[in-house]
């Protein structure tokens, strides 16, 4: 599955390439949700769907329970985004138990480093996403029994936990200075 806003920035334009390459292992169908942000990368990702002869299934921008309950039943989240912070995406995706393979970008690299549910690959590398992401899909591991995501999840599952991790993360660099 690929979720997020549908656009260049978020790597939509790889997902079809990510998609390509793990059908020519495993036939598998890719879910999409979200909006694209414009016409031209909208028609970028279905000629590359067309193309490689690829069975998607387009939900559009769905409503919460339709996404998690879409999400939830995913082998795996593809997330190929160059831009990013804390990711919401990540985060509910390991939330309803779905694992997911991301670039290696600074944002979500510092904050799901070293958690084993989310695999990191070079930025671009659409090779290591799909080898990644075929690993996942034929592991039988389970996102909810590892302890260290189950901790990571309870310590972001409000924003009050968000925040006090945030503030311990800035006093640990800055030092006891007041914020």
């Amino acid at each position: 599955m690929f979720y997020s806003r549908l656009n260049r920035d978020k790597g939509i334009h790889e997902v079809p390439e990510v998609m390509r390459l793990i059908n020519g292992r495993k036939r598998t169908k890719l879910v999409v949700a979200g909006r694209f942000f414009d016409s031209w990368n909208r028609d970028v990702f279905w000629r590359k769907v067309r193309k490689y002869d690829l069975e998607v299934e387009y939900m559009g921008f769905a409503e919460r329970d339709r996404l998690y309950e879409a999400l939830s039943k995913a082998k795996v989240l593809i997330y190929p985004s160059h831009v990013d912070g804390f990711s919401l995406v990540v985060l509910e995706s390991l939330a309803v138990g779905t694992p997911v393979v991301a670039y290696d970008i600074p944002g979500p690299l510092s904050v799901y480093g070293g958690l084993p549910a989310v695999k990191f690959v070079r930025e671009f590398d659409v090779k290591g996403m799909a080898e990644e992401a075929l690993k996942l899909m034929e592991s039988r591991e389970e996102v909810t029994s590892d302890p260290k995501t189950l901790a990571f999840l309870e310590e972001h599952s409000s924003w009050d936990n968000v925040a006090v991790a945030v503030k311990k993360l800035i006093l640990k660099h800055v030092g006891d200075e007041k914020i």
